[in-house]
């Protein structure tokens, strides 16, 4: 909301700059105020990034540096698109998955992603932070190959050695 009661400014004429992911948020909360709706207070304070460049980049969450600055101890999984059926398919040598994991819930705090669709993939990554989702339950999860989606069960299992190896 402006000084102006019944105007409201969202996007980069409130703030710059901004990601598409955060304008359309705003819009939202504006158009959530404007009517009355109370839909939109379950909506998260985080923002998908997506970086359409060659290659793609997306990410969600935490991430290395936030999770040093708030003291949360993590470990790491990767997994290299080269090193996964949906790489080798695809002939894309090129990128990698990386999945944050607080070492002490086991919860998936953060998720970055370069390669091929590294934008769409990093949209899985808002169910999994938000849900608070176990790492575990990505090791366990058999995901429809040969799929770049695949590459979150690699990450798991990385993550998921390094964290049994901390215990």
């Amino acid at each position: 909301r402006t000084n102006l009661e019944h105007v409201y400014a969202v996007g980069d004429v409130v703030e710059s700059p901004l990601t598409e992911s955060e304008r359309k948020f705003q819009g939202t909360m504006a158009a959530s105020k404007v009517f009355g709706l109370q839909d939109t207070e379950q909506l998260s304070d985080s923002y998908p990034i997506g970086v359409y460049t060659l290659p793609e980049a997306g990410a969600y969450g935490h991430t290395e540096a936030d999770a040093k600055l708030h003291n949360i101890r993590y470990v790491v999984g990767r997994a290299e698109y080269a090193n996964s059926p949906y790489g080798r398919n695809a002939d894309t040598g090129t990128g990698f998955l990386k999945i944050l994991v607080n070492i002490d819930t086991e919860e998936i705090i953060g998720v970055h992603v370069v390669g091929r669709f590294a934008h769409e993939v990093a949209h899985f990554a808002i169910l999994l932070v938000e849900a608070h989702v176990p790492v575990g339950k990505l090791t366990g999860t058999v995901f429809n190959g040969s799929t770049v989606q695949e590459l979150y069960h690699f990450a798991a299992i990385d993550a998921w050695t390094k964290l049994r190896s901390k215990t």
